[in-house]
């Protein structure tokens, strides 16, 4: 999402709409979740200090041990195989990334796929999202969590893909 928005506004003039899920303009701003993204600066910067036979074993004992079970073999080893470093920074960067002062001028099509149970981006903050875009955007709703794309994507997939077709048809238009 916030890649997504970057390429946007840096390059305008090659993205005909913004098809946006799950995501904010914003992900830091009350005091505790600044705090939240700056341990993930320290965390990134002490993995630069590990070798990788740690870091693959710090991800088995701490992560995949507590969060694969409801995920398919694919999923799980699709995780397994990032580079942690780079997801915590990533992360860190996430933190300091905000689209609120420009968004708005922003002058093409979008769509928004808000997942109202989502734990990672709240729901709100979706929703400014979605009303923060210059041309009226069009929104779906999916009751799941930020892992809707595929714990969800009965109900997801179609969505994606109206959301996808509206945008492509209203890029003609503008």
């Amino acid at each position: 999402g916030a890649i997504a928005q970057l390429v946007a506004q840096r390059h305008e003039q090659r993205v005909r709409g913004l098809v946006l899920a799950a995501t904010s303009g914003y992900f830091a701003s009350s005091r505790d979740e600044r705090l939240n993204f700056l341990g993930l600066t320290g965390l990134a910067r002490l993995s630069r200090l590990t070798t990788a036979q740690a870091r693959s074993w710090v991800t088995e004992q701490i992560y995949l041990q507590r969060k694969t079970h409801s995920l398919a073999d694919w999923a799980a080893r699709q995780i397994a195989s990032h580079d942690w470093r780079h997801i915590l920074e990533a992360g860190s960067a996430i933190g300091d990334f905000d689209s609120r002062p420009w968004l708005n001028e922003l002058k093409m099509p979008g769509a928004m796929i808000i997942t109202t149970n989502d734990k990672v981006v709240s729901p709100q903050r979706q929703e400014e999202l979605a009303a923060a875009l210059a041309i009226p955007t069009v929104t779906h709703r999916v009751e799941a969590g930020h892992d809707a794309v595929f714990a969800a994507r009965d109900q997801f997939v179609p969505l994606l893909l109206d959301a996808c077709h509206q945008v492509v048809r209203r890029s003609v238009t503008v």
